[in-house]
């Protein structure tokens, strides 16, 4: 550890055995309004994450909660005087993902990632915005635009998804060592590999 980072753990050390709010510091850069709210949509995912958690530490009184906004301002947080880790929502985008066809947003006029990445940096920009003006396309025109996509915007999404996966770990990494910093760490890469992004960047061969 830096000599910072020893004076802050001896810091929560002595919150915590004095039953104050433990890690002031590591913990000072999250937003003032606290812990999130867990939201409907994502139940299964806080379910199947707390799950997760439990197999990750071995300990069985830690809670996930999945929720847009949640995270603390970071993409994912650990509240240890709650014994909770939060994930943001908005870096999966959908709490649906599970088992959906390549184009399904595409198909009903939802317009994600990929999507936008192929309309601002694809070189089949221009043609894919004529096909999308209207609104969800169908036909010829869903199999043009799905092939647009795939082409010019999934790789750049995933790479954005292993970004935020890094980022994500870099901050837990600053936590002190143990089951907590390691399954936010183990989250996020789960995160990473359930949208099919490749940790070292290179793209898998799932759809979209």
């Amino acid at each position: 550890m830096t000599g910072d980072h020893e004076a802050n753990h001896e810091a929560n050390h002595e919150a915590n055995t004095e039953g104050e709010d433990p890690m002031p510091h590591a913990s000072s850069h999250l937003h003032p309004t606290g812990p999130a709210k867990a939201h409907p949509d994502w139940v299964e995912w806080d379910r199947a994450w707390t799950r997760a958690v439990a197999k990750l530490t071995g300990r069985t009184d830690l809670t996930v909660v999945v929720a847009p906004g949640a995270g603390g301002g970071a993409p994912a947080c650990f509240y240890p005087a709650l014994r909770r880790v939060e994930v943001d929502a908005a870096l999966i985008g959908d709490p649906d993902v599970t088992d959906k066809e390549p184009g399904t947003d595409l198909r009903e006029g939802v317009f994600t990632l990929p999507v936008l990445h192929a309309l601002h940096e694809g070189s089949h920009g221009e043609e894919l915005r004529g096909l999308l003006d209207g609104g969800a396309p169908e036909g010829q025109d869903f199999d043009r635009a799905l092939a647009i996509v795939l082409e010019d915007g999934l790789d750049q999404a995933r790479a954005a998804v292993v970004r935020e996966v890094d980022r994500a770990q870099e901050l837990a990494r600053r936590l002190p060592d143990g089951p907590a910093a390691h399954a936010l760490i183990q989250l996020a890469e789960y995160l990473a590999a359930r949208c099919d992004a490749r940790h070292d960047g290179a793209p898998g061969t799932a759809g979209q």
